[in-house]
């Protein structure tokens, strides 16, 4: 490719984000521009003004032309071939962008760009993309990202989203700004000894493996073996007393029933408590394993991406992120 400024033809699509990384990647100047192709749907539902905003604002153009089209693809690559055909775009290099728009539009317009037009393609890949320095038919090359490096807010700005700040922490890179470092503390304090000793990880995965196991009734009953596992030494004691009873060969007066019924009522009604209070809500967010896998698979990720980023030039990852919700911007939920 050649060092003039590139227009890329990109078709507008729903999945706005996804022209942005392999337009950023081979951007050249900053007189770079963008010839957005629009079908009466992109055209009603917007989705040109986001991309194009994030795109001026990381220095790829400051102008962007529409180009109205059919969703039909012979029609919409003989507008583009009059629409180049303008004085306008002659001092450019033109890049198609094959990401958007159905795959026949993508095959027509590159047959109606100039042979050995250069085409990018995302292939939904995060790490790289496909670049046909000749056209689709020359040969592909896989390109590693090494310019397009957004950041969360890029990304989700892009499609109309933002980070709900009050719960999104982000835990990588380590060596960031003093909050983020106390949000990495945190993370270790919160997640404890929870994936990283054996004993401790077991004995949870167990434990809320037999609560998750257990029924859930309307009417507040709980069976013998699911009180057995809540409270095994109660329960056992229960029984002990229960066979000796029955084995007794002088019978069971009154009074030894009597503490039986009262001690089988207050064994269930134990096990019940412990039961409701292990599959509440509130305390399982607090306190249940999801949360303590979270963490510790975050704490995982973290020192991955920290080894690699030692190793790797140009480390693609720009920031990883914990227990991120989002909502659209403008929307209270």
């Amino acid at each position: 490719m050649s060092n003039k400024p590139r227009l890329f033809i990109a078709i507008a699509t729903e999945e706005r984000i996804a022209n942005i990384p392999p337009i950023l990647e081979m951007k050249n100047t900053n007189e770079d521009q963008i010839l957005w192709l629009v079908s009466s749907e992109a055209k009603n539902k917007n989705w040109v003004d986001k991309p194009s905003e994030l795109l001026k604002n990381l220095g790829v153009t400051s102008f962007a032309k529409v180009v109205e089209v059919e969703d039909d693809p012979d029609d919409c690559a003989k507008a583009v071939a009059a629409e180049l055909e303008k004085a306008i775009y002659s001092r450019f290099e033109k890049v198609l962008v094959g990401n958007g728009g159905q795959k026949p539009t993508l095959l027509a317009l590159s047959h109606a760009l100039p042979q050995g037009t250069p085409l990018i393609y995302g292939q939904a890949q995060p790490a790289e993309l496909w670049f046909w320095g000749q056209g689709i038919r020359g040969g592909k090359q896989r390109i590693p990202y090494r310019k397009a490096r957004l950041t969360l807010d890029e990304v989700l700005a892009c499609r109309g989203y933002k980070k709900m700040s009050n719960n999104a922490k982000q835990f990588w890179p380590a060596a960031a700004a003093a909050a983020v470092q106390n949000n990495i503390d945190w993370m270790d304090c919160s997640a404890g000894q929870y994936g990283i000793d054996h004993d401790t990880t077991l004995k949870a995965h167990q434990r809320y493996r037999t609560l998750a196991a257990l029924p859930d009734t309307k009417d507040g009953k709980i069976n013998p073996r699911a009180a057995e596992h809540l409270l095994p030494d109660e329960f056992n004691a229960w029984k002990t007393q229960m066979l000796e009873a029955c084995a007794s060969r002088n019978g069971t007066n009154q009074q030894q029933l009597t503490a039986l019924f009262f001690l089988a009522q207050a064994v269930a009604k134990k096990a019940r408590g412990v039961r409701d209070a292990s599959k509440n809500k509130n305390e399982s967010e607090q306190n249940g394993i999801g949360r303590a896998f979270e963490l510790a698979v975050a704490r995982r990720v973290r020192g991955w991406l920290t080894d690699r980023a030692r190793e790797i030039t140009n480390f693609p990852v720009l920031e990883a992120w914990w227990n991120t919700e989002i909502k659209r911007i403008g929307s209270s939920t």
